[in-house]
């Protein structure tokens, strides 16, 4: 997961976590949950990159392939509520989440 952090090309980066697989990734970067939805579908991770910092990345399965993948959100995201509000850029809850 290591040669992930220095990868510059983000279609690289996504194959990269395909092949290891995004458990195993959040597992060696010592992802931390700091919430999580009561269906269990998404969490909110805390991730540190490498460069010291931590950064809140919410993880979600996508219902059509029942894959996990994660995806970086606002720094002041701390509920997978505001993360997903700021996914999908209101507060408003669609009828399908993706």
């Amino acid at each position: 997961p290591q040669i992930i952090l220095k990868e510059k090309n983000v279609e690289i980066r996504r194959e990269i976590v395909r092949k290891i697989g995004i458990e195993r990734v959040c597992q060696k970067l010592n992802a931390k949950v700091i919430d999580k939805s009561r269906d269990g579908v998404y969490e909110l991770l805390s991730l540190d990159l490498g460069d010291g910092r931590r950064r809140p990345y919410l993880k979600m399965k996508n219902p059509s392939i029942s894959i996990y993948h994660i995806e970086g959100v606002e720094p002041s995201c701390d509920t997978v509520e505001k993360a997903l509000n700021y996914r999908n850029g209101t507060d408003e809850r669609p009828l399908v989440l993706t």
